[in-house]
């Protein structure tokens, strides 16, 4: 063993010899072994400086100068001045002891792996004020690429920094964001593409408060960066309030070449903002184009902008409201027929949606039928007449998964249309929509209880629950129900059918495991009902004001342990016993909880100590828990999330 062989060494007093042995095993990272070591020589030979320069020395390589400093003084102390290291050991001390003043520059000697990550932590300004430190510091962060992939300009306070870092900082950066006040800023960024400084940018967004500020003195500026960065970009956002249009779509599809997706918001008229088409190449790359404008629907001009991007994946359209000269049915009428004849590859098609839809992994996986031509998913907001909808539907009927759809019941357009008996959705596995009305609460509840392959439902504004429970009760059980606004008699005591259904056929049909209810008018039968289902896996209740304490207590207890995710929002009966019974669910692994004004700190102390696999909580706007509890949930759950 190392430490016989240290013994021999120094029984021989061959002092050398048993220094190098006891230094290997700092040499080669082995810092707790070392350490032991150097104890051990100083047990057996306390009054030679062998065992305290080598302890002091291991700790100096680790950066633990203050330890070394001890080891040193204590050798100091215990060993005559007259021994031939004593002067070395001396000499030690000082420079631990001046080490230990001047700190150690940790960015300059970490390996660049290690400084990435530990930026890649810091907001923008501090990153910024980091640069400036020294030219070391400088360098070694320009070389993290990973901290600069992402850049934000929306400060007047980051003016001064940015302008300094800027060119630097260029070459890392692949997604920048300008929505700032000011024109010197937004001017130098411009120069900056212009010179060829951002050569890896994929993403550029302006945002409306950059976009108000280019005039005819910023358009040419404007230009020269877009065709800089014309083949690395493959995303752009312009977002401008109406007034000058700086480029029309045409320009920026015959800049851009490799762009993959192009969110162009205007209040401007579309006709004033898509440019002349056809143009003389097709645009192959753009796949993904969201259009917000007044009055989209000119039949030669929307189809010429669509016929030139034929590969198309995902359209999305806002169509704005002029209401002076509107004729809305008419401009339906017309988009939902040149989107089925332009965009032949399209597969998720947006009307009057705000927004993304949820990111794939949280919606139906793609499986069968993604190589068919055909739409796959379908959202339809504010639809004025029904009858181009549904020949959109019956003729995508082999490829549809998800229709989400949100209509307008009070449109005269709706009374007039000619509702068909049925369409049959071949592959639909999610369904969504709101404001059933009675003629069109036939078709809705024949897709709920005839799609074989339905697995989710979400609907909306709902006063009638019977003809919907006997609809869901008499199919196989659906993974998940969203079920949001829904007042009346019937809706407590037809939805506390339903899940006593579902409780008693848990082990001959379909796993159901997502609930949602929000602002729903219902009673503590239906929450009885609901906790009787033991594979519920995620459960989202908000605004049930009709729910006593004690039957949140009861459901609470009586959760099954397959339970991995629980939200409460905006309910007084919720209280801390309720959080401490979420604690005691093995399984639970995320809590968000929101507007819960009766929580306090002994709740979520409660629920924090107790869950064991608990990794994510959200604490949002819950007056009576303090910055304390926060602290302490910090230090048990991974990630904590609070405002």
């Amino acid at each position: 063993m190392v430490l016989d062989e240290i013994q021999t060494a120094i029984d021989h007093r061959e002092y050398s010899k048993a220094i190098e042995m006891a230094s290997t095993a700092s040499m080669q990272g082995n810092y707790d072994e070392a350490e032991t070591d150097a104890q051990t020589i100083i047990s057996l030979e306390p009054t030679i400086s062998l065992g305290y320069q080598s302890l002091g020395d291991v700790y100096q390589i680790q950066g633990k100068q203050e330890r070394a400093i001890r080891a040193y003084e204590l050798g100091l102390e215990r060993v005559s001045a007259d021994e031939p290291k004593y002067d070395l050991m001396l000499e030690s001390k000082e420079t631990a002891a001046k080490q230990n003043r001047i700190g150690v520059d940790f960015i300059a000697k970490l390996p660049v792996e290690i400084v990435d990550e530990i930026i890649g932590f810091l907001p923008q300004d501090y990153k910024f004020v980091c640069l400036q430190v020294s030219e070391t510091w400088k360098a070694k962060l320009l070389t993290c690429r990973r901290a600069w992939r992402t850049a934000t300009v929306n400060r007047i306070a980051d003016k001064a920094q940015l302008m300094a870092v800027i060119d630097d900082i260029a070459a890392c950066v692949e997604e920048l964001t300008i929505n700032i006040d000011d024109k010197q800023v937004l001017n130098t960024c411009l120069l900056s593409m212009k010179h060829g400084n951002f050569v890896n940018i994929t993403t550029l967004s302006l945002m409306p408060t950059a976009m108000g500020l280019i005039d005819v003195s910023l358009v040419m500026p404007m230009a020269n960066a877009f065709h800089q960065t014309s083949t690395t970009l493959t995303k752009l956002v312009l977002h401008h309030n109406k007034g000058h249009t700086p480029m029309v779509l045409a320009d920026l599809l015959v800049i851009f070449v490799n762009l993959k997706s192009l969110i162009y918001i205007t209040t401007n008229r579309f006709k004033d903002i898509v440019g002349k088409f056809p143009l003389p190449r097709p645009h192959n790359a753009l796949m993904d184009l969201e259009l917000y404008a007044v009055h989209i629907a000119n039949d030669y001009i929307i189809q010429g902008l669509l016929r030139h991007c034929p590969e198309l994946k995902r359209l999305a359209i806002v169509n704005r409201c002029n209401k002076r000269h509107y004729y809305p049915e008419q401009e339906e009428n017309d988009i939902f027929h040149i989107v089925d004849r332009a965009c032949k590859k399209l597969k998720i098609f947006k009307y009057n949606i705000d927004g993304r839809e949820p990111p794939r992994s949280l919606r139906v996986p793609d499986t069968s039928g993604q190589d068919l031509p055909g739409l796959q998913e379908v959202y339809v907001m504010k639809c004025v007449d029904l009858q181009p909808l549904f020949e959109l539907l019956r003729r995508n009927t082999a490829t549809l998964k998800i229709a989400n759809l949100t209509l307008c019941p009070e449109r005269p357009m709706l009374i007039t249309a000619v509702m068909p008996e049925y369409i049959k959705l071949e592959r639909l596995e999610k369904l969504a929509f709101s404001h059933i009305s009675p003629r069109f609460a036939s078709l809705a509840y024949q897709w709920i209880s005839k799609c074989d392959t339905l697995l989710h439902l979400e609907i909306s504004s709902l006063y009638d629950a019977t003809r919907l429970a006997n609809a869901l009760i008499s199919r196989s059980r659906l993974a998940s129900l969203s079920f949001s606004h829904f007042y009346g008699r019937s809706i407590a005591s037809q939805l506390a059918r339903l899940f006593r259904s579902y409780a008693a056929d848990f082990q001959t049909s379909g796993t159901f495991e997502d609930i949602t209810l929000v602002n729903c008018g219902i009673n503590d039968s239906v929450l009885d009902g609901l906790s009787g289902i033991r594979t519920l896996k995620s459960i989202t209740l908000t605004s049930l004001k009709g729910i006593s304490t004690t039957s949140f207590t009861s459901f609470f207890n009586n959760l099954p342990e397959c339970t991995t995710t629980i939200s409460l929002s905006w309910m007084e009966s919720i209280t801390d016993q309720h959080l401490g019974a979420i604690g005691r669910l093995r399984s639970v692994e995320a809590v968000h909880l929101k507007s819960l004004n009766t929580v306090t700190d002994d709740g979520v102390y409660a629920m924090v100590n107790r869950a064991p696999l608990l990794y994510s909580l959200a604490v949002i706007y819950c007056k009576g828990v303090s910055e304390k509890a926060i602290s302490h949930a910090r230090r048990k759950v991974r990630f904590v999330t609070t405002y």
